[in-house]
């Protein structure tokens, strides 16, 4: 049976999952002035990036 979410297979949202990964790394190290800042706007971004490649692919017709 095919996978019901075709995008886990696709090396893009793989890439973008890997990408957001490193993200949270790098936040979690910022100070603390900028952790709360730039941090979560940056770490909010990168999930978008994953969450749209998933949304993005319900709309491609097979």
């Amino acid at each position: 049976m095919a996978n019901k979410f075709r995008f886990i297979d696709w090396k893009v949202y793989s890439s973008a999952k890997k990408v957001y990964s490193i993200v949270l790394k790098i936040v979690h190290e910022l100070p603390a002035e900028h952790k709360f800042e730039i941090g979560n706007q940056v770490a909010r971004s990168s999930l978008s990036i994953v969450l749209n490649i998933a949304e993005g692919s319900l709309r491609i017709k097979s």
